[in-house]
């Protein structure tokens, strides 16, 4: 199972509290479709038989847009790591934001001198397609 299908099935498990070891080995997640919302439908097959359709609310990172938390401190301004690295910048975000987010759901950065603009992917199943700023202290 790829990563972001794994946080899609724990996102579900936590929004259902499906806690039980059973539950949740014998919980799968099929894709079906997408609907006209843009989020992304699941068939969610559970080890009692009981099949449902479960519709993954994307999220917008939009409002991460200047946060003062996620600053990117002085003595990183220069560093080659930050300006073009998604999987540090990715960990950065889930560390100081608490979304989970990939490098695979990042598709390009742009290095600027007060602010690191971050963009996600379009295709992405769990985040809307947008941008947002970090600022470089």
């Amino acid at each position: 199972m790829n990563k972001a299908l794994s946080l899609i099935k724990q996102r579900y498990l936590e929004d259902n509290h499906i806690l039980g070891e059973k539950e949740v080995l014998n919980t799968t997640l099929t894709h079906v479709s997408v609907n006209a919302k843009g989020n992304h439908v699941f068939l969610v097959s559970k080890a009692d038989g009981n099949n449902v359709y479960y519709e993954h609310q994307r999220v917008d990172l939009s409002h991460l847009d200047l946060v003062k938390s996620m600053a990117i401190p002085k003595q990183y301004r220069n560093d080659f790591d930050v300006n073009h690295n998604k999987a540090m910048i990715a960990n950065w975000v889930t560390r100081h934001a608490g979304h989970h987010l990939l490098d695979d759901d990042i598709s390009y950065l742009v290095s600027e001198k007060d602010t690191l603009t971050v963009v996600l992917v379009p295709d992405s199943m769990r985040f809307t397609p947008t941008s947002f700023r970090l600022i470089r202290l």
